[in-house]
Formats: structure tokens, C-alpha cells, sequence
């Protein structure tokens, strides 16, 4: 192996090992290249017990059967107790190593032991790590920007890639440290106010040299000074609400990485997440399957389409539209909830047969009011997906969202689409009702020009909690 792929196989594993991190919340401790078994190249531990071994591969040359079933046997003769996991990055694959795989998908040589394909290059592989950060924070309510996604994932790469020298040990307190360090230094808000800040002490030093330099009477200088004060004061006052917005943010409930969930113990309410967690694709490498909304750069349409589920206020120009996971609602304010379906297979025969949608709302009054899609399909891997967006009410208040009759539309380059009433009372039920192209007969083609938006218009009403 070559200098350049030895180092590039270095970076994979440990983007591999973020990702775990952040998608994955099973475990509580992290090691990187375990001393004494080579085999793994990542333990995840759950109350000191061993839960899974994971190895990495980022080979430039071909999987071949013999390489994988090599690697896989050594693999899972390690820690016998715990489950396994080799994870295979790149895009090139022989054709029996490609059956190899697909008969232990099929086969499973046990339950807890698996084959993961990552068909990404290096560079599609990093747009994933941000995609994954910036999902993230979002559940933590952490206010971010790009650049604290960066430097936070540029980081974590050079914190984990030092500790495989000495099998170092990671929690995932250590983790998550350095995620919200890096989404406070380079918080917006705390960037304004150290900038103003500045400026006031630029601002105070003239000051004082002019008076010095002019001798303005006393009389001004106290006059200057209160209104300095004054000034200051009033800066502080907007800190001390900035303050108190971030703590409300930071004491919302999290929503779980991936998957519907039963409602919160504590609210009673659903929460929104992406899933199932699959292969993910890009646009210059689409699948070679017929799979759904797994493409992560996607820039012309939804950006990644994991999170395919958003909602705007409606302006009744799509071109004004902004849209969100999250949105604080007023009341009567008129909402569209935006559902993109999008068959990613690369070849335009491989058309998705049975494709339906299937809505998941909370219902009544509540803090928080999350609206779900469920996109299935009888020949896609895997067979559904799903995503959800969320609304929230502002402070002190409950909301609903409720449906605006004969706002229930879908399009796609052959034209706007309509459902029966018969078709929206089973979405209202929870039943699934079937999507297309030209016609709503299930079948959708492959490729992004036959991909479409499903969209949903409500109202959103407003009380006071103590009602």
C-alpha cells in the first residue's frame, strides 16, 4: 500500500468513526485500533461491555471474494461475544466480491454480524461527515455555522486519527465537547457581541484622547459617560435575553437521531428523525439499485435528501418560500409542508414499482406539533424511509395544525396532481396512498427529472398553555 492510500484509508476510518458517532447513540465509549487485535479497528463499549467490533477497508483496488472473506473471518473470530461489522469505502467492487456481500446480506452468517458498503470516494465521504454534524447539532439545539461544522469535524478527525497510535480510548462526553465548544466559539450571536464590543473599546480609547486632547469640560465628559452606561446597559440587557432564548432552545426535548418513535414520556408529542439508516449516494455516483432519497448532495433540489420532509410559511410563490425542520408557528399563519420522493437508481429502467406515501401527525394542542412522511415501495432496499418536520409554539403557548381542505397536491415535471377525497381521508387514517408519474399508479421511474414534491397546506392555531 502506498504512502497517499495508506493516509487515505487513515481519513476514511476515522470519518467512518464520526459518523458512528453521531448517528449511533447505543454506546458510551469509543477505542481506535484496540492494542493486540488487529482485526478491529474501532471498539464501541455500552457500560464496559463490549457491544460491537468494526473494521474498516478503503481499498483503491478491487474487493475481491478471497480479500473480504479473509477480513470478514478474522473479523468476527474477534471478541466472539460481541457483534460485528466490516465497513467496505469506495466505489470499486469484482463481481464476486459483489456476491460475496449480497450472500452474506441474504445468507447472514449470524445475526449480529454484517456487511456495510459505503460507495462514496473520499471527498463525497466528507460532505457526508458535514451533513451528519449539521444534523446533529440541530438535535441538540446547538446554534451553529458552517464554520463551526467545519472546524468541529476538522478536529474530531485530528483528535481520533492521534489516538490510533496508542489505541486511545474516547467517550462520548469527549466527543460532543468538542462539537459544542466549537458551536459556542464560533456562535453567531457571541461573534456579534464581541465585535460591538471592540468597537466600544476602539469607541471609549478616541474618545478619551479627544477629551484629553480638546480639554472639554467636565460638565460633557459626565454627560458622555451616562450615556456610555446607558449604552452598555442596554447591550447587556439584550445578552441577558440572548441568554435566556439559548437556555429555552437547549431545554426543548431532543428528537432521536433516526426513526419514528412513539411519543415522549415526558410531552406526550412525537418527534421528528430520518430513517432507516441505509447506503448513501451522491449525484455523480447515484445507486445501482432503486432505493429512496439516499443522494446526500443533492444542492439543486433539497440539498441532502435524508432530511426530504421540511415546512415554510406559505406565500404562495414556491420561489419565496423558506424552509426548515424546525418552525415557530403564529397563529393563523398558513404553513406548507414539503415532501420530496425521489428514485435514486442510476438507470432510467429501473422503475420503483407500488411507491406510496404515508402521513404520521401528532394531534390536539402542544408545544411542539411534528408532521412525518413514510415513503415505501415494494422493489426499493430498503422498503420504506422516512423523515419528519416539526413546529413549535411560541413561549408560554400550545398549537395544532390543521389541514386546509383541498390543499393536498402533487408535482413532478409532468404537471400538478391531485387526490381524490376518498384518497385524503386514508392519509388522514394513516393509509398509504400511491404516488407516480404521469399517472398515480405507483410506478416512478428512475432519475431526477421524475422525481416530485408532495405537499400539504395547514393552518396553525395558537392558545395559551393554561387554556
Amino acid at each position: 500500500m502506498s504512502g497517499r492510500a495508506a493516509i487515505s484509508g487513515f481519513m476514511c476510518q476515522a470519518m467512518i468513526a464520526i459518523i458512528s458517532f453521531l448517528d449511533d447513540e447505543s454506546w458510551d465509549t469509543m477505542t481506535m485500533e484496540p492494542k493486540g487485535i488487529d482485526a478491529v479497528d474501532i471498539i464501541l463499549k455500552k457500560e464496559n461491555a463490549v457491544i460491537k467490533c468494526v473494521q474498516i477497508k478503503a481499498w483503491h483496488t478491487a474487493y475481491r471474494q478471497s480479500d473480504l472473506k479473509k477480513a470478514f473471518t478474522n473479523l468476527c473470530n474477534s471478541l466472539p461475544n460481541a457483534s460485528h461489522e466490516l465497513i467496505l469505502v469506495g466505489e470499486n467492487y469484482a463481481v464476486d466480491g459483489e456476491k460475496y456481500i449480497s450472500d452474506i446480506s441474504t445468507n447472514g452468517t449470524a445475526t449480529s454480524n454484517s456487511i456495510k458498503t459505503v460507495r462514496l470516494n473520499p471527498e463525497e465521504l466528507e460532505k457526508q461527515l458535514i451533513g451528519c454534524a449539521v444534523n446533529y447539532v440541530k438535535r441538540k439545539k446547538y446554534l451553529y455555522t458552517v464554520r463551526s461544522i467545519e472546524d468541529a469535524c476538522e478536529k474530531l478527525q485530528k483528535r481520533i486519527l492521534s489516538g490510533t497510535t496508542i489505541g486511545k480510548e474516547f467517550s462520548r462526553n469527549d466527543v460532543n465537547k468538542i462539537i459544542k465548544h466549537c458551536c459556542f466559539l464560533y456562535n453567531p450571536v457571541i461573534e456579534v457581541i464581541g465585535t460591538f464590543c471592540l468597537m466600544l473599546i476602539a469607541f471609549s480609547i478616541y474618545q478619551t484622547l479627544s477629551i484629553n486632547n480638546l480639554k472639554v469640560v467636565n460638565k460633557d465628559l459626565k454627560k458622555d459617560h451616562q450615556q456610555q452606561n446607558e449604552q452598555l446597559d442596554s447591550i447587556q440587557s439584550e445578552v441577558r435575553q440572548t441568554n435566556e432564548f439559548l437556555a429555552n432552545l437547549q431545554g426543548m426535548s431532543e428528537a432521536d437521531a433516526t426513526g419514528l418513535t412513539e411519543p415522549d414520556s415526558t410531552t406526550g408529542r412525537l418527534k421528528s428523525g430520518w430513517g432507516p439508516m441505509r447506503n448513501f449516494y451522491s449525484m455523480e455516483h447515484p445507486a445501482d439499485k432503486i432505493t429512496f432519497n439516499s443522494i446526500v448532495d443533492n444542492i439543486k433540489e433539497v440539498g441532502s435528501e435524508l432530511f426530504f420532509v421540511s415546512a415554510s410559511p406559505y406565500t404562495g410563490d414556491a420561489d419565496k418560500n423558506y424552509w426548515s425542520d424546525h418552525t415557530v408557528v403564529e397563529d393563523g399563519q398558513l404553513y406548507t409542508v414539503r415532501i420530496y420522493v425521489h428514485n435514486n437508481a442510476g438507470y432510467k429502467d429501473y422503475t420503483a414499482q407500488d411507491v406510496k406515501i404515508s402521513l404520521v401527525s401528532d394531534s390536539g394542542y402542544g408545544s411542539t406539533f411534528t408532521y412525518s412522511a413514510i415513503i415505501s415501495c415494494s422493489n426499493s432496499d430498503p422498503a420504506e424511509v422516512w423523515d419528519g418536520t416539526t413546529f413549535y409554539a411560541p413561549e408560554g403557548m400550545e398549537c395544532c395544525m390543521e389541514y386546509v381542505e383541498d390543499a393536498i397536491f402533487y408535482y413532478n415535471n409532468a404537471g400538478q396532481h391531485t387526490f381524490s377525497s376518498e384518497e385524503i381521508k386514508r392519509l388522514f387514517n394513516g393509509e398509504p396512498v400511491s404516488l407516480g408519474w404521469e399517472e398515480m399508479d405507483g410506478n416512478i421511474p428512475a432519475c431526477n427529472e421524475y422525481s416530485g414534491y408532495f405537499t400539504i397546506r395547514l393552518r396553525a392555531s395558537v392558545r395559551d398553555v393554561h387554556l
